[in-house]
């Protein structure tokens, strides 16, 4: 009897589990698939396991643990007063490896049903420059050179035409950027989200860290046609159309001018959520515990009610909002011209 009672036990924990980590895969139907590719299963097995007709061995517990790095303590079911995160250790190597890692995030998302992506930011949120090749291409080097410690930029100044910025990261982008343009999108900017791009382009021209001098004013062109395209998006509503996206999601943006926080993104959908918290921006911390992403979710409601939505019908706050960003370009150009 109590083999039996174990049995049931055993039954029902993993198939509360399979439930869970279903969420994390982005459906049944994806982590069907993850077991026949992992763990070397037929179809009928894979699912039968998945259903709890049949218990994991050992080793495929091991497996899905590692698979989807999954903590013993979330395994079970620890007290939520226990927070957990996870570190992306492996360090890129060349910027596809970046964008790699981003889509094994951001792949299984955008199919979710009802995603938003709420983001807070101290700076200016990193998509927007995907857009535009040269600043972003400019972000990726000062990754490259201080986070991620790439030897081969040792004592390199930043030129656009480096062979790190080809047409394989392009490819990459340009998938990232079509993926994000279908997600609902709610920000959260500060009077600060201009400065630390402006400051970078200040530090190398004064540490002669560009090939090329006149870069500096190409770079602060594309931050006021950036700044111009998310103006756009707060006049429609929706996100700039982009690739092969003939539908752009909806986007809204708030003003706050006392939040003091980190780059913070919450993904939530009616079957997951993930949380995602600068660590050495671009690196980031991620969870998908449930405890951490609904404490989250109320930050973000609470961080609203002290915020200025800058919306389709506040023409008044948007033309203020933008035209204070775009004072900042204009005196940093001049600065930036007298220096070259």
């Amino acid at each position: 009897m109590k083999r039996y009672k174990a049995g049931q036990f055993a039954t029902s924990y993993q198939t509360r589990m399979m439930n869970k980590i279903a969420a994390m895969a982005g459906s049944k139907e994806n982590l069907l698939t993850w077991l026949q590719e992992n763990l070397g299963l037929g179809r009928a097995s894979a699912y039968r396991r998945l259903n709890g007709e049949i218990l994991f061995n050992l080793e495929e517990i091991v497996m899905i643990i590692q698979g989807f790095k999954i903590p013993v303590t979330e395994l079970f079911e620890s007290h939520e007063s226990i927070q957990y995160f996870y570190l992306q250790k492996e360090t890129p190597n060349a910027y596809e490896d970046w964008f790699i890692s981003l889509d094994k995030d951001f792949a299984g998302l955008v199919d979710q049903a009802n995603p938003l992506l709420q983001y807070t930011s101290t700076e200016t949120p990193i998509f927007y420059y995907f857009h535009f090749d040269e600043i972003a291409h400019f972000k990726f080097y000062i990754w490259a050179k201080t986070i991620w410690g790439i030897e081969s930029l040792n004592g390199k100044p930043f030129k656009v035409d480096d062979p790190m910025w080809n047409d394989s990261v392009r490819a990459q982008k340009e998938i990232f950027l079509n993926r994000y343009t279908k997600i609902p999108s709610i920000e959260y900017w500060t009077p600060n989200c201009l400065s630390n791009n402006l400051n970078q382009i200040q530090y190398f021209l004064e540490s002669y860290l560009f090939e090329d001098r006149s870069v500096a004013l190409l770079l602060c062109e594309q931050l006021r046609a950036m700044l111009k395209m998310i103006e756009d998006q707060t006049r429609t509503g929706y996100k700039k159309p982009y690739g092969d996206v003939k539908r752009p999601a909806t986007f809204e943006l708030y003003y706050n001018e006392i939040l003091h926080t980190n780059n913070t993104l919450l993904f939530t959908s009616d079957t997951s959520q993930s949380l995602f918290t600068t660590f050495g921006n671009p690196n980031t911390l991620k969870t998908q515990q449930r405890s951490t992403c609904t404490y989250a979710g109320e930050w973000f409601k609470k961080l609203r009610t002290s915020s200025l939505k800058i919306s389709p019908e506040s023409e008044r706050n948007r033309l203020r909002l933008f035209k204070m960003l775009e004072d900042k370009i204009t005196k940093a150009e001049k600065l930036f011209s007298g220096m070259i």
